[in-house]
């Protein structure tokens, strides 16, 4: 194998993989003080009338992980969650058991919460919290375009038959993509985990992954990756759901 063209190897691979093809887009960055209704990581988020989100575990005010205006999305991405602004709250309380008494690695956790605020959401002007600066806010200022391929759970569930070479080459060139993205294909880590509906039981749609020590400084776990979902049917429904090593 020492002897292969892996440039060659993996364009081979591509054609193999076509049908499955998928574009995802990664946020790209800068740290500095955003508009309210901005596309962020941490920092301040858009509040409605009832204040800053509480932990349903120690109610705590949560900690703003990413905030996701449609109107900032790439345009080729169909704002896949609809109109609106798609927030992710989630406890970091030190002073509590959360993530551990709440499993927060589960969908639905009394300690996270996930909603999309219509884009006219009056902004609550009377703030008493500021955002933590053990979490640097993070202007999500463009998106670069990826080409995201299934891993191998999810191709051999796809009926697609791969050979050992091939299947190392997947695993050690991490496809999919891990890291923060828009859409695209799931980087699962322990294996396929979609979230169902409450509602209606179908499974729901990967809109947004979230991965440890990224834009967000957040250990889920062991090296774990959080993925956040959305009933196609039932838009209000959404899950975030980790696993980690």
């Amino acid at each position: 194998m020492s002897e292969i063209d892996w440039e060659k190897y993996w364009e081979e691979l591509k054609s193999k993989l076509s049908p499955y093809r998928k574009i995802a887009w990664e946020p790209q960055t800068q740290e500095q003080v955003t508009e309210i209704s901005d596309s962020k990581f941490c920092g301040m988020p858009l509040l409605t009338a009832e204040g800053w989100p509480e932990c349903g575990n120690c109610n705590e005010p949560m900690q703003l992980f990413v905030q996701l205006n449609s109107k900032d999305l790439p345009e080729a991405s169909n704002t896949p969650f609809g109109d609106g602004i798609l927030q992710v709250f989630y406890c970091v309380n030190e002073n509590s058991s959360c993530e551990a008494d709440c499993d927060t690695w589960a969908a639905n956790s009394k300690a996270t919460l996930l909603r999309i605020l219509p884009l006219n959401t009056p902004t609550q002007t009377e703030v008493t919290l500021t955002p933590s600066s053990d979490y640097p806010e993070l202007k999500i200022t463009g998106w670069e375009e990826l080409e995201d391929y299934p891993d191998t759970f999810e191709l051999e569930e796809l009926g697609v038959e791969l050979s050992e070479d091939e299947e190392d080459f997947l695993c050690e060139d991490e496809v999919p993509f891990s890291g923060e993205k828009l859409l695209g294909w799931p980087h699962w880590v322990q294996g396929i985990e979609y979230q169902s509906c409450k509602i209606c039981n179908k499974q729901m749609q990967f809109i947004f992954q979230i991965d440890s020590s990224g834009n967000i400084p957040y250990m889920f776990g062991d090296s774990g990756c959080a993925h956040i979902s959305q009933c196609t049917e039932h838009k209000e429904q959404l899950a975030m759901a980790w696993a980690c090593c």
